[in-house]
């Protein structure tokens, strides 16, 4: 702006257009280097781990499986206070002999194995190993085998075990409507046109309104009025929701069939999105009255309601990795609300970004769709 000859206007364009970039690839090469580093079998957690014979068995197992982790087991110590519970030569009830041992070593966590019924030995072994510079961890078998634990935190001075943590939450709620509601404004502004267009193709193809209205389960259980284009013959038309759509379906309008096959019938979702009922992503609103098989969802799909925590959206984590269209199995319900309680435990505005774009491509698949 001229207001000082000590900076250069030039010099902070430039600033302004690469600062972006270059810091996107720096991460980008950072995390590939480092990606390489831990597949060379550097930057990898090396672990110990502790418990009697009943317990280390199932435990190794269980961290194995996990092979995809960053991290390696360099030690298993066979350890119990009661010489009794333990083979001969193990260390039954030497602490500092362990803790010895534990030094000797390049340990980042100590994981011990508590035994069924938890151990009086706890306490004074976890006191012992604190003074190590490594992280300390505790199974818990019993919980963990009945609930998901999630993390820890407090209530006031009372400890708590998390079973299940909401990730949109506080100012992410904030953040998530702000950006639905603000790009689907931007949408409908861009798309009216088209909305329009589709209108009058959907009131010349057969008799009666282009909009179709239907009772679905919104947020947290409660009904919502999801606006559709109408796909159907009004006449044939279920309004419960509780017939299956089928593929080559006679009651579908033949402008509805291409609506369906590359999704545009949910555009004027976006007013439900603007309402504050809808999201633009999240898992997908169900009639009242769908089913899977001959039995309502709740009825065959375990935690079918948990996947009402958040807003639904016009697409969603399951619909991007093609389970969209007729269920044609108990097993695709299922697979369907798995996917649905994934995207609500990992959400994160990067996710739902991917989600948008990978919808756009779907929208020209004929896939799935009917």
């Amino acid at each position: 702006m001229k207001i000082s000859a000590h900076f250069s206007r030039g010099w902070a364009l430039l600033w302004i257009a690469t600062a972006g970039s270059v810091l996107a690839l720096g991460r980008v090469g950072v995390s590939l280097a480092v990606r390489r580093l831990i597949e060379a079998g550097y930057l990898r957690r090396r672990r110990a781990v502790i418990g009697e014979e009943a317990a280390l068995g199932p435990l190794l197992a269980a961290l194995r499986d996990g092979s995809d982790e960053p991290a390696e087991i360099v030690r298993v110590f066979s350890y119990a206070r009661d010489a009794r519970l333990m083979e001969a030569g193990a260390m039954a009830g030497d602490e500092e002999a362990l803790v010895t041992a534990l030094r000797s070593l390049p340990v980042d966590e100590i994981i011990v194995a508590c035994p069924e019924g938890g151990s009086d030995s706890l306490k004074p072994l976890i006191d012992r190993l604190k003074v190590l510079p490594a992280d300390i961890r505790l199974t818990l078998p019993q919980i963990a085998r009945q609930l998901p634990v999630r993390g820890t935190s407090m209530a006031g001075s009372v400890p708590m075990i998390d079973v299940a943590v909401h990730p949109i939450k506080h100012w992410h709620v904030l953040l998530k409507s702000a950006l639905d509601r603000s790009l689907a404004l931007v949408l409908t502004l861009l798309l009216s046109p088209l909305l329009l267009i589709l209108v009058l193709l959907i009131k010349l193809d057969s008799r009666g309104p282009a909009f179709f209205v239907q009772e679905r389960f919104g947020f947290n259980n409660n009904v919502i009025r999801v606006i559709k284009f109408r796909t159907m013959y009004v006449e044939r038309a279920d309004p419960s929701g509780a017939l299956h759509t089928v593929r080559g379906d006679r009651r579908i309008t033949r402008i509805g069939r291409r609506l369906r096959a590359h999704s545009l019938d949910e555009l004027p979702q976006l007013f439900n999105v603007l309402r504050g009922e809808m999201s633009l992503v999240g898992p997908r609103p169900h009639a009242l009255a769908m089913k899977a098989g001959e039995r309502l969802y709740h009825e065959v799909v375990d935690d079918y309601f948990a996947r009402h925590r958040v807003k639904p959206g016009i697409t969603g984590w399951a619909q991007v990795n093609g389970l969209r269209g007729e269920i044609t199995s108990l097993e695709a319900a299922r697979r369907r609300v798995d996917y649905d309680l994934h995207y609500i435990d990992h959400w994160s505005l990067w996710l739902d970004l991917k989600i948008l774009l990978i919808s756009l491509k779907v929208m020209f698949v004929t896939e799935n769709a009917f």
